[in-house]
């Protein structure tokens, strides 16, 4: 980790117990094994036996639905395969699937045969579709993307995996509110905007060298908190907010579900630590310090879950609100 930029070294040995550096470390060097997700929007587990059949060896993600990790390939290639082909299966990180694993039904007043969710920034529409499979055509989704070039693989991406309950629209973020009624949606999914320090890849430099940008974090942070400031209105009464974030830096974590519960006393956020309780999991899932540097926080802001890269996992953290 010596080419690390030594501010985010510090950063680092701030966050992390020496014991979490050495998984860290290891993560630097090793990648991670390929994991995919059954589309049950197109095949039922048929497309397990496909891979199976030309010799690739899985193993089942036991706290994910349909999520399998690939131990062992044969000859083919996995793009070669008929499942590939057909969109029966799709490449997805296990930590991206965590969030939608959080979605709680029924929900609270709320009926599980219909219901509307709001994707804020959806590309490249892993979770969208995700959540499409999940619901299995029953709820209304709406996938929001204002980027061009994203938006048209979001728009590829849920037509081949056959999504068609999704609704993709294209609006900055910021002003959805604008757009939709107040308390329209029962969920609200916020995958957002970060400093995405996961993608660090310690052979190629371009992947870390703009963390030494000033200000980034900040930056973040803000933009943030302007878009669910900006849309905690759109959610129902006992509505569910699941925000996330594939960085590690407490500013655009930990601060902003700091922020929310000052601002909105309505949001409760809750204790997912159950989710975590599976043995290997539980070793590289944390609740959250209270403190990071100049900053304080709440006490309940150590119901949040920060996720160590690992030997199957990425840089994660998640927090899961019911609006009272």
């Amino acid at each position: 980790m010596k080419k690390l930029d030594s501010k985010f070294l510090e950063k680092l040995e701030v966050v992390y117990s020496k014991e979490e550096l050495k998984i860290i470390e290891e993560w630097f060097k090793n990648p991670n094994p390929t994991v995919f997700r059954v589309n049950t929007l197109k095949t039922d587990f048929d497309a397990i036996q496909n891979l199976i059949d030309y010799g690739f060896e899985i193993e089942k993600i036991d706290f994910l639905q349909n999520a399998y990790k690939i131990i062992k390939v044969w000859k083919l290639k996995l793009s070669d395969l008929k499942s590939f082909k057909k969109w029966y299966i799709y490449l997805q990180w296990i930590t991206s699937q965590i969030p939608v694993e959080l979605i709680s039904f029924p929900l609270q007043g709320g009926d599980l045969e219909g219901g509307k969710i709001l994707d804020l920034t959806s590309a490249p529409g892993w979770k969208t579709t995700q959540i499409a499979a999940r619901m299995q055509w029953k709820w209304e989704i709406f996938a929001n993307e204002q980027n061009a070039i994203r938006i048209e693989k979001l728009k590829y991406t849920v037509e081949k995996q056959d999504a068609s309950n999704v609704q993709i629209i294209k609006f900055d973020a910021n002003n959805l509110h604008k757009h939709f009624e107040k308390e329209m949606f029962d969920v609200i999914i916020a995958d957002l905007p970060c400093s995405a320090e996961w993608r660090i890849n310690l052979e190629k430099e371009k992947s870390y060298k703009y963390l030494e940008k000033p200000g980034i974090n900040k930056r973040n942070y803000k933009l943030q908190q302007s878009i669910l400031q900006n849309n905690i209105w759109l959610l129902k009464i006992w509505g569910q907010l699941i925000y996330s974030t594939c960085t590690l830096d407490p500013t655009e974590n930990e601060w902003i579900v700091n922020d929310l519960l000052f601002k909105f006393p309505e949001l409760e956020l809750q204790d997912i630590s159950e989710f975590f309780e599976q043995k290997w999991l539980k070793e590289i899932s944390k609740p959250w310090i209270l403190k990071y540097k100049k900053q304080v926080y709440k006490p309940e802001v150590s119901k949040s879950v920060r996720i160590l890269p690992s030997k199957i996992t990425e840089w994660f953290f998640v927090a899961k609100f019911i609006k009272k």
